[in-house]
C-alpha cells in the first residue's frame, strides 16, 4: 500500500529549518512521498517536472533465494504512477529531445504519452542502470549479471562496450565525456576521456557510495553515506558540499531543489533553498552573494527580457536591448525614476545591437550593423552623423587601464581595439574571436570563445586555459565588478572567475534565469530576467532592513 504525504514547505521561523548547508547555501528538508520499498535511480525531467524512480522490494532484496523485485514509477503532481507493461529497473531522461528511456530485464524502451514503454534497444538484455548525458546523443547502459557498461548511439542505434570500465553499479558522465563510476561496492573511480587507466578517488569510505548525478554546472555530485561530494576530474580528493543525517539511496538536482531518496524512512525528500538566508532573527529577506548580503528590489517590469544592459553612472539611466518572443525590439532606455521605458529612435537603415559607455569622456556609443554611432542625451536620439567605420558591431568593451575601446564584429565575432582614441583599429591577436570578452585591470582576459567554451588568458602565461565544469550549450554573461573581479552569470547562478583555478567559484544562486548583468558605481548588482529588472543592493550592517526604494516601470 502506498501512502502519500502532501506537505507545505515549512517557513524559516522554525528552528529545524535551514539546517542543511549545500555549497554554502542553506536548505530546508521536506518529504514529497512516502512509499513502501527502497526508492533509487532518481531521474528528473525538467520539461514536465516528472520525477522518475525505481522502487526495490525490500523483502526480496534481503532474500538470497529469490530474484530482487523492482518496479519503475513516475512521480507526477504528487501521485506515483506505476509503469506496468515492463519490469522497470532504471530510467534516464533525454532533456533535449524530451524523451524518457526505461531499462528493464528485456532491454531498453521509450516511455510514451500513455506511460507505456515501447522497445528501443538491447532487446533481451537485462539492463539494470541507465545514464543520459545532456551534451550528446549517447546513452550509457549497465547490463546484468556482469554489470558491463555499454554506450548506445541513440541516433544511429549502435552500441559498443566501454573497454576500460570493468563494471559499474552507479555511473555518471560529464560534458568532457569523463566516466565516473563505482564498481563492486567499493570505491568511486573516474576514467578520463582518451585514457585507459581509471583513477580512484581517495578519502571516501569503502562501500559508502550510493548515487551519482550531474548538476547544472556540469559538476559530478556523489551521494555517500555521510553527505554529498563534488568529484573533480583533476583532483583525487573530493570536496564535501553537504553533511547528511540520513543515508541516501538516490539523488537528482533541479536548480534550487535537491531530490534525495533514503533507505531509512522509505521516502523521497526534497532539499529546498530557504526563503531567507538570515540566521539572526531579522525579519527582512536577504540574499547572500559571495560573502555579503543583498536585498533585492524591483526596478522595472518589461514586456520581454533585456540583454546587454549597461548603466550611465552620471544619470543612472539604463540602456539595454529588449527581446520579445522571437524578435528584438531595439535598444531601450530606462531613465532613473521614470514610469516607463523608451525605445531610442534610430534610422531605418541601421540596427542597434549594443551599447558601450565611455565614462571618462562622458560618451555613450551605440554599436550597429553599420558601424558605431553616439547617443545624444539632450535629444534622446542616436546621432545622424556618419558612423565610425562600417563594421557589424556586436559588443563594446572599455579597458579601464587606458580607456581603449574594444569591439566584437561580424558573425565571426572577431575582436578589434581602437588605437589611442582614434578611429583606427587593429585586430586583438591575444583573443582573436569571442562571444563574451572582458579585461581586468591587470590585463587578464576572460572570454567565451566561439566554440562555446569559457577561457582565461593570464598575463603570466603564453596560451589560454579553459575553465572546467560547464557545457558549451550554456549561455554566458561576463562582467567586471567594482573590485575588478570577473563575474560570470549562467542560468540562475553567479560565479567568480580567477586565473588561479580552472574551476569557477559559485557565489550565488538567485532562483531566476539571468539575461543581463551589470555592476553600478554604488556596488549594486543589476539583474535582468524575463519580464523584470532587479537591483540587488548591499545591506548596510547598521541598517539591516533598508526600505523598498525601488521605482517600477512598465510598457
Amino acid at each position: 500500500m502506498i501512502t502519500i504525504l502532501i506537505l507545505i514547505v515549512v517557513t524559516s521561523v522554525y528552528a529545524n529549518n535551514c539546517s542543511y548547508i549545500y555549497d554554502d547555501i542553506h536548505y530546508t528538508r521536506t518529504s514529497v512521498l512516502t512509499i513502501k520499498g527502497l526508492p533509487t535511480n532518481l531521474a528528473y525531467n525538467p520539461n514536465n517536472n516528472d520525477l522518475h524512480f525505481t522502487l526495490i522490494d525490500l523483502e526480496s532484496l534481503h532474500d538470497d533465494n529469490v530474484q530482487t523485485r523492482m518496479d519503475q514509477y513516475v512521480l507526477r503532481n504528487g501521485e506515483p504512477i506505476l509503469i506496468d507493461n515492463v519490469r522497470g529497473q532504471a530510467s534516464a531522461v533525454d532533456v533535449k529531445n524530451n524523451r524518457v528511456y526505461i531499462a528493464s530485464d528485456d532491454g531498453i524502451g521509450i516511455l510514451n504519452a500513455s506511460d507505456k514503454v515501447q522497445f528501443a534497444n538491447l532487446k533481451d538484455e537485462d539492463v539494470v542502470y541507465l545514464y543520459k548525458p545532456v551534451n550528446s546523443e549517447d546513452l550509457y547502459a549497465v547490463t546484468y549479471p556482469n554489470n558491463e557498461v555499454f554506450v548506445i548511439d541513440t541516433k544511429n542505434n549502435e552500441k559498443r562496450r566501454i573497454e576500460y570500465v570493468p563494471c559499474a553499479f552507479i555511473l555518471a558522465v560529464d560534458a568532457e565525456n569523463n566516466i565516473f563510476y563505482e564498481c563492486d561496492s567499493k570505491y568511486v573511480k573516474v576514467l578520463l576521456k582518451d585514457f585507459q587507466e581509471p583513477i580512484e578517488f581517495v578519502g571516501i569510505a569503502k562501500n559508502s557510495a550510493r548515487a551519482l548525478t550531474i548538476d547544472e554546472s556540469n559538476r559530478v555530485i556523489l551521494a555517500a553515506n555521510d553527505g554529498l561530494y563534488w568529484l573533480k576530474p583533476d583532483n583525487v580528493v573530493p570536496k564535501k558540499l553537504m553533511n547528511l543525517d540520513f543515508v541516501p539511496s538516490g539523488i537528482v538536482l533541479n536548480e534550487d531543489v535537491i531530490y534525495l531518496a533514503t533507505n531509512a524512512q522509505w521516502i523521497i525528500a526534497s532539499m529546498i533553498i530557504c526563503s531567507t538566508a538570515t540566521h539572526d532573527g531579522e525579519k527582512c529577506e536577504k540574499i547572500k552573494i559571495g560573502s555579503e548580503f543583498y536585498k533585492r528590489q524591483l526596478v522595472a517590469t518589461i514586456d520581454g527580457y533585456p540583454t546587454g544592459l549597461v548603466m550611465d553612472p552620471r544619470t543612472e539611466n539604463m540602456f539595454f536591448l529588449l527581446h520579445k518572443r522571437n524578435y528584438t525590439r531595439g535598444i531601450h532606455i530606462l531613465r532613473y525614476g521614470a514610469l516607463g521605458v523608451q525605445e531610442i529612435p534610430i534610422s531605418d537603415d541601421l540596427t542597434g545591437q549594443c551599447v558601450g559607455i565611455d565614462v571618462f569622456n562622458n560618451i555613450i556609443y551605440i554599436g550597429t550593423n553599420q558601424g558605431i554611432t553616439t547617443y545624444n542625451k539632450d535629444k534622446n536620439q542616436i546621432t545622424s552623423e556618419r558612423p565610425i567605420g562600417d563594421d557589424d558591431v556586436r559588443s563594446i568593451f572599455f579597458d579601464k587601464r587606458d580607456n581603449l575601446m574594444y569591439i566584437t564584429t561580424g558573425p565571426q565575432h572577431e575582436i578589434f581595439k581602437f588605437i589611442n582614441g582614434s578611429a583606427a583599429v587593429k585586430r586583438y591577436e591575444k583573443v582573436p574571436r569571442a562571444y563574451n570578452f572582458i579585461l581586468d585591470a591587470k590585463g587578464n582576459a576572460f572570454y567565451e570563445y566561439v566554440d562555446g567554451r569559457l577561457y582565461f588568458f593570464s598575463v603570466d602565461l603564453f596560451e589560454p586555459i579553459q575553465y572546467k565544469g560547464f557545457t558549451r550549450e550554456l549561455k554566458y554573461i561576463l562582467q567586471l565588478n567594482n573590485f575588478d573581479e570577473a563575474i560570470l552569470a549562467v542560468k540562475s547562478s553567479l560565479y567568480r572567475l580567477t586565473t588561479s583555478s580552472i574551476f569557477p567559484e559559485k557565489i550565488a544562486q538567485l532562483g531566476t534565469k539571468i539575461t543581463a548583468l551589470f555592476f553600478d558605481a554604488k556596488n549594486n548588482i543589476i539583474i535582468g530576467t524575463k519580464g523584470k529588472i532587479y537591483r540587488y543592493k548591499p545591506v548596510d550592517k547598521n541598517d539591516p532592513c533598508p526600505p523598498d526604494d525601488y521605482f517600477m516601470s512598465s510598457i
